[in-house]
């Protein structure tokens, strides 16, 4: 039984879970602050009020909780062999978030989960990116009455807090819990609340392509692909599902083709890759300085098997190697590997590549046909973005997959054993 003291704590604690869902996709300088007044909550609820016990036996969820901070503490490894401790100790802090969260929850993971926060936490992060949504909107009404622009509801100009391709990996998981919700009322016949819920996601979907995000625009199609895929493939078979693919495939091109911004930037990436020339060195569009820093980030990696250059050297190793391929304009970016497998393999050797690929393999192994909706979206979001990008490089990236990552990996728990925390 929880006490009135318990209880108290209980909530408290999970009012600032759900502001932090809120605020994740919102405004991150608040973040740091959440997470600080909610740790200090979860500790004195599992330590002073529930008398948490660590379990003795490893479980798929204790196994999956320590998967990040094993990831992390990898980094902190890469302090023993590293030359620039200040740029160590300064990715180590961005990093944080991937051992405490998951630590924290991992010890009060016996707590109880209220209802309320089972209900909203999702709602919650929802709101938060619809709201930043319609700000970032506003923000560029009022600088195209001024300039007369359209530039200005385009890519940057209408992503000011956060950058392009991680405000779309908000609004896709956004666009997925609105297609969930719009199916939930349909089967409802809650028609008025069926068109609310159009409405927003017609406006996230456009918002979506308004960032000009080349892995935005494919994180559209698979949200898209995940939600038939859980609404219909049982029921239609995997023949009329390959036509709806098809289908779907062919629609999303025609919208690229049909958008002049977006196809600009699609025909640009595609005559980079057709036209590729590796004799050229100084390179300046997106796509060919990607190519040019994934050669330099592998020939790297591999050279400094099998713990990496270090922590604190990444940044210093990759610059100097790019000067001296003669990468000058790459080298005065400052470009880090643009690829988050190959920045950690680079940085902390194999161990480290490994455990970030485990990071996404094992819940898919652990949980099979059983695994969460939104936690297969989480893997399939993010496995697929840092391909192009070091998400785990900036808080924008760190804080989002450290908050989502263990309360999706308690959800799923909860949902196969009908028990646990979430």
């Amino acid at each position: 039984m929880i006490g009135k003291t318990q209880n108290i704590f209980l909530h408290i604690e999970q009012v600032l879970l759900l502001l932090l869902f809120f605020i994740l996709p919102l405004y991150k300088p608040l973040a740091p602050l959440i997470i600080l007044l909610w740790g200090l909550s979860s500790l004195i609820l599992s330590f002073s009020f529930i008398k948490i016990k660590l379990p003795k036996a490893p479980t798929k969820t204790n196994i999956l909780l320590l998967l990040l901070p094993l990831f992390y503490f990898l980094y902190a490894f890469g302090l023993f062999y590293t030359q620039n401790i200040d740029f160590a100790k300064f990715d180590l802090e961005v990093k944080m978030a991937l051992a405490i969260i998951p630590l924290l929850l991992l010890l009060r993971q016996k707590v109880p989960f209220l209802n309320f926060f089972k209900k909203y936490f999702l709602t919650a992060f929802a709101a938060g990116t619809f709201l930043n949504i319609l700000i970032n909107l506003s923000l560029s009404s009022l600088e195209y009455a001024t300039t007369k622009s359209y530039d200005s509801f385009l890519y940057v100009q209408v992503s000011r807090f956060f950058h392009p391709s991680y405000m779309s990996i908000y609004a896709s998981v956004t666009m997925f819990y609105l297609l969930i919700k719009l199916v939930e009322n349909i089967r409802k016949s809650k028609i008025k609340i069926v068109v609310i819920f159009s409405i927003l996601l017609l406006i996230v979907f456009a918002y979506t392509l308004l960032l000009l995000s080349k892995a935005g625009i494919i994180g559209i199609f698979i949200v898209l692909i995940l939600f038939l895929i859980q609404q219909y493939y049982k029921k239609i078979g995997w023949k009329k599902f390959s036509l709806i693919f098809v289908f779907v495939f062919l629609a999303f091109v025609s919208i690229i083709y049909s958008v002049p911004s977006l196809r600009m930037r699609f025909d640009v990436m595609l005559n980079a890759i057709s036209s590729y020339d590796e004799s050229v060195k100084n390179v300046q569009d997106g796509t060919s300085s990607r190519i040019k820093v994934w050669e330099v980030s592998w020939k790297l990696a591999i050279e400094n098997l099998p713990f990496g250059v270090g922590t604190g050297d990444i940044k210093d190793e990759l610059i100097a190697a790019y000067k001296d391929s003669g990468m000058d304009y790459i080298a005065s970016q400052k470009l880090n590997s643009h690829n988050q497998y190959l920045q950690s393999f680079l940085a902390i050797g194999i161990l480290g590549l490994l455990s970030l690929l485990a990071i996404f393999i094992l819940p898919i192994v652990f949980y099979g046909k059983n695994i969460d909706k939104y936690f297969l979206l989480l893997i399939l979001l993010f496995s697929f973005n840092m391909l192009f990008e070091s998400m785990l490089e900036v808080q924008a990236g760190v804080v989002f997959f450290a908050v989502f990552y263990p309360i999706l990996v308690l959800r799923n728990s909860d949902k196969n054993k009908n028990q646990g925390a979430l």
